[in-house]
């Protein structure tokens, strides 16, 4: 909130005229509707509106920098919150759907590790943050931050050495189908996926092609871009400054 309120209210303007005009603006519309009429409508509103060749960005992953991989929030609060973080794949990385895979994989690992055997945290989970770069992101909160960044490290190693067998990524393939098949279940959660198809590969049938694709992640894709991306970590911690110790964090990200 404090950061929102030093932004001038002409910067947000003018990024909003610019987003405005950008030739590079998707519209996805899901449902029963006449084409002709809805193309009527939709001259009628934004016909006159004079576009300007969107610029494109060459986006790049940060540069691991040893000396900013650790930050701590002193607050004295009874629960550790960790965030852990590391470069990833982007959407238009040939790596993108084994590595997609493999962080739902590692979220489930995670879970029966350190939620289920350990008992150390009710809310673990991992993800990959996919736009033109990627982030992965591990976080948990937990009473316990010695003992579940420990069980975290074992997780860790655990996917960059296990070479998964058919039958097992079968059974995520499973879990992912039903969260594919949501995504087409609500017209909302549709349009957002079809945009995002257009936006990033120029085709609306990447969307749908996509259980094909992951169909042919094998368990040496997993093991493979596990031990690509599972590194570099960065970390973040709120928690009691005297109740935390940097060493903690070692099995994970080693002072140097």
């Amino acid at each position: 909130v404090s950061q929102l309120q030093k932004v001038p209210v002409q910067t947000i303007k003018n990024i909003y005229h610019q987003a405005r005009l950008s030739s590079g603006g998707v519209l996805t519309i899901v449902g029963d509707l006449d084409i002709k009429e809805l193309k009527s409508e939709l001259a009628e509103t934004f016909g006159k509106w004079k576009l300007k060749a969107k610029k494109k960005l060459n986006i790049q992953a940060p540069k691991y920098e040893k000396k900013s991989v650790f930050s701590l929030k002193d607050e004295k609060n009874p629960t550790a919150y960790l965030s852990i973080k590391m470069n990833g794949p982007g959407r238009n990385d040939t790596d993108y759907d084994a590595a997609m895979m493999m962080f739902r994989i590692l979220s489930n690992e995670l879970s029966e590790e350190v939620r289920t055997r350990q008992s150390l945290s009710y809310a673990i989970y991992s993800h990959l943050i996919d736009y033109t770069i990627g982030v992965g992101v591990i976080a948990a909160s937990t009473s316990k931050p010695k003992e579940t960044i420990k069980a975290i490290a074992e997780v860790l190693k655990k996917m960059k050495t296990k070479t998964y067998t058919k039958q097992e990524i079968e059974l995520f393939r499973n879990v992912n189908a039903t969260r594919y098949f949501l995504t087409l279940e609500e017209h909302k959660n549709l349009s957002h996926a079809l945009s995002v198809s257009q936006i990033y590969y120029n085709d609306p049938n990447w969307l749908y092609d996509w259980p094909q694709r992951v169909e042919k992640v094998t368990g040496k894709d997993i093991k493979r871009v596990a031990k690509k991306y599972l590194k570099d970590f960065r970390a973040g911690v709120v928690f009691s400054k005297k109740d935390f110790r940097r060493s903690w964090l070692n099995p994970i990200i080693p002072k140097s």
